[in-house]
């Protein structure tokens, strides 16, 4: 999901929770992003022949150099690979990071492994994890979000904490300093009802339909009108056209949010055209992106590029951005600074790692789709080909949620 700029080494993020109850974390570090998607695939009869994973039950493939995709390994996989479940126990969500993971299981806890070099484990150590460990003093937890190498929740009363790596004030606790266990993200004036984790900023949308915004903004990503970091959060202005936000995302560098009207708008970095707008002029507000049909339901960002699905019949999803590795998914590598169509056929959730996409498509037998950057496998495809178009992934899940991270990815199935 991400590069970080300040060492020129890719960092992406877990793209952070995106979604109260949908998706649970974008990513950073290497290439973070993220956040899951509660979406489920109906699949038409005489459907494949395996069984579906029992709820609960985790997939994971792709990088696994630090231990981030818990199997007791570090062992890349290039196929979907079964994981342990954490003290036995379903999980419901996931976010991954550049190189770390989040789970909340059944019972509101989290879990999480993989680099810990930062404290992003939170379990009060900075050793890296190869099995899930309880993150300390965390309970009836909603979501999670992953950064480059710090990690953020959503309890159920709307509270958000935070620990890891807080260089720019990515934690929200006033403070630079690093964390290795949860502290609450101070200064926000209501519950939160969605998180999301860029690589070094940090993003939440409240009940009243506002957005805060905290951490690295040299860029611009936090959206308040300056290239100033936040240690606190600060309220990003919205546009008079948009009376609130529903969702965020972050990326490396950029933001995407759904608002208003049901629009997509972009800030921050645009070296890559990943703002959408038609230009690569950086934006300190949120502006408009031109994305065809009618209501943008979900938006996910990558390290430098952004993904839209907008409501049809059928669905259609839109990316623009850098697309060196194929991640527009359009059957090229050329950037664009304007929506192109992905070549997906009824989307209903997708899901943007660092430089690669998770989709799921409706009504298809094997409803998992991946495209662009696969030199770990994190397309699971059994390959590390690159793939400018989606390609199916064998996965004996038929409903799940999607967490991609830099260059790992997560299917936890559910009901």
């Amino acid at each position: 999901m991400v590069v970080n700029d300040q060492t020129g080494h890719d960092a992406r993020r877990s793209r952070g929770a995106r979604g109260a109850g949908r998706r649970g974390g974008r990513w950073a570090g290497y290439a973070v992003t993220t956040v899951l998607a509660a979406v489920v695939t109906l699949l038409p009869a005489g459907g494949p022949a395996f069984a579906d994973d029992p709820p609960g039950t985790v997939r994971g493939w792709g990088d696994n150099s630090s231990g981030q995709l818990g199997d007791g390994t570090t062992v890349n996989r290039l196929t979907p690979t079964s994981l342990p479940r954490p003290d036995g126990r379903p999980i419901d969500s996931m976010a991954a990071g550049a190189a770390h993971t989040l789970a909340v299981d059944d019972l509101f806890r989290v879990w999480a492994w993989g680099n810990n070099d930062a404290g992003a484990l939170g379990d009060g150590t900075r050793t890296r994890r190869a099995s899930p460990v309880l993150v300390a003093g965390l309970g009836n937890v909603f979501s999670v979000a992953a950064g480059a190498a710090h990690s953020l929740a959503l309890d159920r009363d709307g509270a958000v904490w935070a620990w890891g790596s807080n260089g720019n004030g990515q934690l929200g606790d006033g403070t630079t300093q690093l964390r290795t266990r949860p502290v609450r993200v101070q200064g926000l004036p209501g519950p939160a009802l969605q998180i999301s984790a860029g690589d070094f900023h940090s993003l939440a949308v409240l009940n009243d339909g506002s957005l805060w915004a905290w951490g690295l903004n040299n860029h611009g990503q936090l959206g308040d009108g300056t290239i100033t970091g936040r240690s606190l959060p600060v309220r990003v202005p919205l546009p008079d056209t948009a009376s609130r936000a529903l969702r965020v995302d972050g990326g490396s560098a950029h933001t995407v949010a759904i608002l208003g009207d049901v629009g997509a708008w972009t800030w921050g970095d645009n070296r890559r055209g990943q703002l959408g707008d038609g230009t690569t002029v950086e934006r300190r507000r949120p502006v408009r992106v031109p994305v065809p049909g009618r209501s943008v339901i979900d938006v996910s960002a990558g390290t430098s590029h952004t993904l839209a699905l907008v409501e049809g019949r059928p669905n259609v999803a839109f990316a623009w951005g850098d697309n060196t590795f194929g991640q527009l998914g359009d059957g090229t590598t050329t950037p664009r600074t304007a929506p192109v169509r992905v070549g997906l056929v009824n989307p209903t959730d997708l899901e943007a790692g660092a430089f690669h996409n998770l989709a799921i498509e409706a009504l298809s037998v094997t409803a998992l789709r991946t495209w662009g950057l696969n030199d770990t496998g994190q397309l699971g495809d059994g390959t590390t080909v690159n793939r400018n178009v989606p390609v199916p992934v064998n996965l004996p899940v038929r409903v799940c949620r999607m967490a991609a991270g830099a260059r790992h990815s997560f299917c936890p199935a559910f009901l």
